[in-house]
């Protein structure tokens, strides 16, 4: 889902830069409408499909293409947002869809060594954290119920809730 990161410029424009990551810095429409491509077109025929190019922080047109797959994963936080704008289509495009659930100490860890990975200082991914993903993860938590199975977090693995 990440290739459907809005464009940073475009971001930058509407003052949400610093909130990249939020529902409504992605263009769900197009998530939408290249899920339905997907699902509609036969075996065989090219899919493509934008991937994100964390180096330049932004995404990449056509970053793989979806051709002789019978099963694609597609992965994202607002799978299961029913209820707000743009994503309440999503789940019924999608055969499955699971939730993979970590404690918040454990979240918190990971999208702190995410952040400090992809380039900021602890402070900045501090900020972004606290400020921003969390917010995001209890958002996200709320859509559990709608899944058809849970993983939790055990260690580095996960196994069935």
């Amino acid at each position: 889902m990440d290739g459907y990161h809005l464009r940073n410029d475009v971001l930058r424009a509407r003052g949400a830069l610093a909130r990249k990551g939020e529902p409504d810095t992605f263009d769900a429409a197009a998530f939408v409408t290249d899920l339905r491509l997907l699902r509609e077109t036969l075996i065989g025929e090219p899919v493509p499909w934008p991937l994100f190019d964390r180096a330049v922080d932004e995404p990449t047109e056509g970053g793989v293409v979806v051709h002789d797959e019978r099963v694609v994963v597609v992965e994202g936080n607002y799978l299961l947002l029913t209820d707000a704008p743009g994503w309440a289509p999503v789940r019924g495009l999608l055969d499955e869809c699971w939730y993979l659930d970590a404690p918040r100490q454990v979240l918190t860890e990971r999208l702190l060594d995410r952040h400090v990975e992809g380039g900021r200082t602890q402070d900045e991914a501090r900020v972004k954290v606290m400020d921003s993903d969390l917010r995001n993860a209890d958002l996200i938590a709320a859509t559990r119920s709608r899944a058809d199975r849970v993983l939790i977090a055990t260690g580095r693995g996960y196994a069935l809730d």
